[in-house]
């Protein structure tokens, strides 16, 4: 029996992208190993291990219920990889009326440019992530 499959950075980056687009937590997390250093530079949040990782993503659904992830190119060379990506949100609205009784108002998507370095662990799942991009974008809405 020969050693698992390590996928390709590729390969788990396109997975790690068709998890965001699903919602899917536990998808979404298990793209990263166990000890795994997470850093969204321009939110200011950081995650040690999966479970603070899982708590960051939901919030990140909480706050964004829609997410819909694209990847604009990925790069590798040995265990780092880099990957420049696009998103798509949608931000979470009170009611219209303020008391909950009408429906939310319709929501602009906001479209979101960015790029994140990572380091991959000898399974080939993502180590350390750090995220990269302007929140200039998400203040302008």
């Amino acid at each position: 029996m020969g050693e698992p499959d390590v996928p390709t950075y590729g390969e788990l980056m396109k997975a790690w992208v068709d998890s965001i687009n699903a919602q899917d937590i536990d998808g979404m997390v298990l793209h990263f190993t166990e000890d795994v250093q997470f850093e969204d530079v321009a939110m200011k949040r950081t995650g040690q291990g999966r479970e603070e990782l899982r708590t960051l993503f939901l919030d990140w659904v909480a706050e964004f219920p829609s997410t819909r992830a694209e990847l604009l190119s990925v790069t590798s060379l040995g265990t780092v990889g880099v990957t420049e990506w696009e998103l798509t949100v949608t931000r979470a609205e009170a009611a219209a009326d303020g008391g909950g009784s009408g429906p939310a108002p319709a929501a602009t998507p906001i479209r979101l440019r960015g790029a994140c370095i990572d380091e991959l662990g000898p399974d080939g799942r993502i180590r350390v992530h750090r995220d990269y991009w302007n929140t200039a974008d998400l203040a302008a809405r």
